[in-house]
């Protein structure tokens, strides 16, 4: 069988087919802009037609989707769960640090697009520098065990952080 074919319906033929898989320049509209990315259709090898096909096109809207996020420099689904990852807080806690609702922050690791304000919001906080902005305005909103893994966060790869400076060192002791 040929790798590149692929068996489904032809609904114009009305018959079972094995169409084949081709890469097209192709477009969709994601929040009123035309997005081009490159698509993988099946051609049916009877009539020509482009047949639409759930199994494929799922991968051409995430291709859809990734071009978007792309083009705007908004982080992806993975990279906003691992970024809540990377700071050890719950999806309750990690929403509250960053002001934002809960199911908000979840539709976003779901596959939601995040708006601009939300997307900056997202990539301030994947960086130190960006949490040690972030921790100010959260101090109130969130539990102090998300403080403290906000603040460890802040402090990743700092040579003196916060938790080192509270522990005295022993040999400044000596006389």
């Amino acid at each position: 069988m040929d790798s590149n074919c692929y068996d489904t319906y032809c609904p114009r033929c009305d018959a079972p087919v094995c169409a084949q898989l081709e890469e097209r320049r192709e477009s969709l509209p994601i929040n009123g802009e035309e997005v081009f990315f490159q698509a993988t259709v099946a051609v049916c090898p009877r009539c020509g037609d482009v047949i639409g096909d759930s199994r494929i096109d799922q991968r051409n809207f995430e291709r859809a989707d990734e071009a978007y996020r792309h083009l705007h420099g908004i982080p992806t689904r993975q990279q906003i769960k691992h970024i809540r990852a990377r700071y050890g807080m719950s999806l309750r806690e990690f929403s509250r640090y960053l002001g934002f609702g809960e199911q908000t922050y979840a539709s976003y690791e779901r596959s939601a697009i995040p708006d601009t304000l939300h997307s900056r919001m997202i990539r301030l906080a994947s960086t130190p520098e960006g949490a040690r902005c972030l921790i100010p305005l959260a101090e109130g909103s969130i539990s102090r065990k998300s403080l403290r893994l906000a603040q460890a966060f802040a402090h990743e790869g700092d040579p003196a952080s916060p938790a080192d400076s509270e522990t005295p060192d022993p040999r400044a002791q000596r006389s």
